[in-house]
């Protein structure tokens, strides 16, 4: 009795130890699409939440670096470029997709590490490590989730800039801290810039506000170190307080360079693609937004060739050096 007592616990223990060696999180195809700075990203489903490639930051503004028992990423605007999904996973109807398990992820010894040496587990899933996006919000951009299109959207650009201006300057800056900018653009009515200014030159963390004579107005977000734009930018067109082209780009010698989004939401239109020093290289594309699809576009023309009609839509902006003479006295 004594014998087959221990030999059930010995198959017991045995069992108990086949299922930990082998049991995983079963990982799921969804239907959420995640944008990171309006641009579409890869993602799984891990114990209902979403998680994303830590390779994926290298397209947005993070520097990723496998140091062996962990990822580093560390943020780094001075200038990124995309690895752009392909068309035909960007192509895909909302309407056609299928929620299925499509494998099991193992909690990973391996670990993330921000710049602030905080420590984020990481899932292995087909040789690939994965954090949880919910995990960075607040840190380094804000997480809007779009329930009706079923849409996570991760802005980092704009939340690092925006928290880099609270921190340097406040949350706000009154209308008396304005800077007059010389303008030379006939149709621009005003030119300012709110932000780190050194004997009357914008000089850091600033907003450059233009009033135009028809109604629009623009707002380029970013850095101007002895008064010229240098890293990343998100800027906004409106009219009548609606977006009406958003933008994202990096600029070095005051040409376009690295990444370059332009979403024209009265057109419908999106063009996305990679600069170097005012050149456009690799691949760029053209995309028509429209909800019917997983990430709220398609892409049209995968190999488009114009898009250096965009090279410098906000040239009056980026290359300013002159203050207006009246905002010294």
């Amino acid at each position: 009795m004594k014998k087959a007592l221990f030999l059930f616990i010995i198959n017991i223990l045995f069992i108990s130890s086949t299922v930990i060696a082998y049991a995983g999180e079963k990982v799921y195809r969804s239907d959420i699409a995640v944008l990171i700075d309006d641009m579409p990203v890869e993602s799984v489903v891990i114990k209902d939440e979403v998680y994303i490639d830590i390779e994926e930051f290298k397209n947005f503004v993070f520097e990723v670096s496998d140091e062996g028992d962990s990822y580093r990423f560390i943020p780094d605007a001075s200038e990124n470029y995309f690895q752009f999904l392909p068309a035909e996973e960007i192509n895909v109807l909302k309407n056609s997709i299928v929620i299925e398990e499509i494998g099991e992820a193992e909690l990973s010894d391996i670990i993330g590490i921000d710049d602030k040496n905080d420590k984020y587990a990481l899932y292995e899933f087909n040789g690939d490590y994965f954090i949880k996006l919910r995990a960075l919000e607040g840190k380094y951009g804000s997480l809007k989730w779009d329930a009706r299109n079923r849409r996570a959207y991760f802005n980092i650009t704009e939340g690092m800039l925006d928290a880099c201006f609270a921190s340097k300057l406040g949350i706000s800056i009154s209308e008396d801290e304005r800077l007059g900018l010389a303008n030379k653009n006939s149709d621009i009515e005003y030119l300012s810039f709110r932000g780190q200014v050194e004997n009357y030159i914008p000089n850091g963390i600033g907003i450059v506000e233009a009033n135009y004579t028809n109604g629009d107005a623009v707002i380029l977000k970013g850095n101007f170190p002895e008064g010229v734009a240098e890293g990343r930018f998100i800027s906004y067109k409106t009219n009548e307080n609606e977006v009406i082209v958003k933008s994202y780009f990096g600029v070095n010698e005051s040409m376009l360079n690295g990444s370059y989004l332009y979403i024209d939401y009265n057109e419908n239109t999106r063009f996305e693609g990679n600069y170097e020093l005012g050149t456009p290289v690799g691949k760029q594309r053209k995309g028509i937004i429209n909800n019917e699809y997983l990430f709220g576009y398609e892409i049209i023309d995968d190999e488009f060739c114009g898009l250096k009609l965009y090279d410098k839509p906000f040239e009056k902006l980026i290359s300013f050096c002159e203050i207006d003479e009246n905002e010294q006295k």
